[in-house]
């Protein structure tokens, strides 16, 4: 659906609808299924204010490792055991984790 809005306009003017209407769907769920909008302590506040204004290529690839660190905690704590399965997406999680963060750090060629 994005790459055919894109093809007949900018980028700017499909994002601003598209989060709106987002905004405004995700706002009704809230208030159905009565989830709180306010009242959270500073330190989630500021959390969601660093993950609104970092670049979504730094935000999702570190979003990705959370279910690995609950994973990482959970084995020794709770003594949950891992399947083949689970393991072998775990490190291809942290393989492309690991891609995208080595590939921001190199710098382009032909350009300064």
């Amino acid at each position: 659906m994005t790459q055919r809005g894109r093809e007949s306009i900018d980028a700017l003017s499909f994002l601003w609808p598209t989060t709106a209407m987002a905004a405004l769907i995700l706002f009704v769920i809230n208030l159905v299924l009565r989830q709180p909008l306010s009242g959270y302590s500073l330190q989630s506040y500021a959390s969601m204010f660093a993950l609104g204004i970092l670049p979504a290529s730094i935000v999702a690839p570190k979003m990705l490792g959370q279910p690995i660190a609950t994973v990482l905690l959970a084995a020794p704590l709770l003594g949950e055991t891992l399947s083949s399965n689970q393991m072998f997406g775990g490190f291809a999680v942290l393989a492309g984790v690991y891609i995208v963060h080595r590939n921001r750090q190199q710098p382009v060629p032909g350009q300064t």
